[in-house]
């Protein structure tokens, strides 16, 4: 009887294989349904074809190993050392990995369904093509790894320094990204529809025409980034920072920008109907020729701000302070102004009074003038 008929024999028998020094072996086609390894050395194996599914593997060395047509459903690899290991083009579903090296390894054009990775080593891996579907890779070291063309439905990356990775080609939808970084990424005419982007930092990012419909960019961060023609319509942008953005065109209608803040922003040609600016302050912003009718603008203050041929048909401007803004050739028709009555609820119920812009500095060469719409 050969080694490999012993090992299978005992592994039909239920019995684990602890400590073995399997390196090199070839496991081709070989059928191993909830197999359990621990401590095994195998570096270099080869599992192609070979079913493993319900496996588990912990404390093994796998570096190198080669699982091309595996059968991975439902396995576990805990504390296992994976570097380099191949997995071809499998259809995994269900796949845990906790706590293992995957340095290098090549996942390119793997599909994972229903996948838990967690605090796993995947720095240089190549992830290009993959589709994770209702997977979530948690407190997972992610440096210099190509995640071009990946494609993420319904997962969860959260907390990823994307600065260093290839994510070009990225298409995400209704996945987790919060608090990761994108400075400086190139991420224009991507498919990033209703994504959690909370508290995730986009300064000097591209996302011109990049698709961000029903996105929730809570306290995002958007510093010399670039959204011309973006599609943001039903997205949240609430409490985020805007500074020297280039949003020409932009496309926010019935976005959510409340209690947001916009500084030296360009926002010209916008289509913002509908869309709620309640509470935000906007400072030094160009709104040339936007439409911002049916706009709630209640409570937002604006400085120094061109709505020059703005359209502002149907808006609610309650209790809108502006202070020193162009409002050249812009359509004011039946907009709805301050409610007295309301702001005096207002201010019976707590909410702070409406705070005016404080004056402009000497020499600007404008007398400063508060209107409210």
């Amino acid at each position: 009887m050969s080694r490999l008929e012993a090992l299978r024999d005992k592994l039909a028998g239920g019995r684990p294989l602890s400590g073995e020094m399997l390196e090199g072996c070839d496991f081709q086609a070989v059928a191993m349904p909830r197999a359990v390894f621990h401590q095994c050395r195998m570096r270099g194996a080869r599992f192609n074809g070979c079913d493993l599914s319900r496996a588990t593997f912990s404390g093994c060395d796998l570096a190198l190993a080669d699982f091309s047509g595996a059968r991975l459903d439902g396995a576990s690899l805990v504390d296992c050392a994976l570097a380099g290991a191949r997995f071809g083009t499998l259809a995994i579903e269900r796949l845990v990995l906790a706590k293992c090296d995957l340095a290098g390894s090549d996942w390119r054009g793997v599909s994972l369904s229903q996948g838990a990775w967690s605090d796993c080593d995947l720095s240089g891996a190549t992830l290009a093509g993959a589709r994770l579907e209702r997977c979530a890779l948690l407190r997972s070291k992610l440096a210099g790894a190509d995640l071009s063309n990946l494609v993420l439905r319904h997962s969860a990356l959260p907390e990823v320094d994307w600065r260093a990775l290839d994510c070009s080609g990225l298409d995400a939808d209704t996945t987790v990204l919060s608090k990761g970084d994108f400075s400086g990424k190139n991420l224009a005419g991507l498919s990033l529809a209703r994504c959690n982007f909370q508290e995730v930092v986009f300064d000097g990012a591209d996302l011109s025409g990049a698709d961000l419909s029903g996105a929730c960019c809570l306290k995002a961060r958007f510093h010399a980034a670039k959204l011309r023609e973006t599609r943001a319509t039903r997205a949240l942008f609430m409490e985020s920072s805007w500074r020297e953005v280039d949003a020409e065109g932009i496309d926010l209608e019935e976005a959510v920008l409340q209690a947001a803040h916009l500084d030296d922003c360009r926002l010209d040609h916008a289509r913002a109907r509908r869309c709620v600016l309640a509470h935000s302050r906007h400072l030094r912003a160009t709104w040339r020729g936007a439409d911002l009718a049916y706009a709630d603008l209640s409570h937002a203050e604006f400085s120094r701000v061109d709505f020059s041929r703005a359209d502002f048909a149907w808006g609610r401007h309650h209790a809108t302070h502006f202070l020193d803004c162009d409002f050249s050739g812009a359509k004011r028709r039946r907009a709805f102004t301050t409610d007295a009555a309301l702001l005096e609820a207002e201010c019976q119920a707590g909410m702070p009074a409406p705070r005016a812009f404080s004056p402009l500095p000497s020499g600007e060469g404008r007398k400063p003038q508060a209107v409210s719409l």
